[in-house]
């Protein structure tokens, strides 16, 4: 089995504790679910419904993007990879 990991330096960093509690869920779910499936970061848009937030989903994925924890891909996104 592999684990997602968070850091304890993101506990109190201003890019993490800004964000709201859908951006943290998805991205959380988000490292989770690459980890499992060992896709390093990448998932396709048709498994954004397994990542825990089904409103306002436009919106997490703009606040994601202007934290820079996520890039826009062609078919869903790509997570920010570091330390994992």
């Amino acid at each position: 089995m592999t684990d997602a990991r968070v850091p304890d330096q993101w506990l109190g960093h201003p890019t993490y504790s800004g964000l709201s509690d859908q951006a943290w869920r998805f991205f959380i779910h988000g490292l989770q679910w690459s980890n499992r499936y060992g896709t390093d970061g990448v998932i396709a848009t048709r498994h954004f419904h397994t990542l825990g937030v089904f409103a306002n989903l436009d919106a997490v994925l703009l606040e994601l993007q202007d934290a820079g924890l996520i890039a826009l891909t062609q078919d869903g996104i790509a997570l920010d990879w570091t330390g994992q």
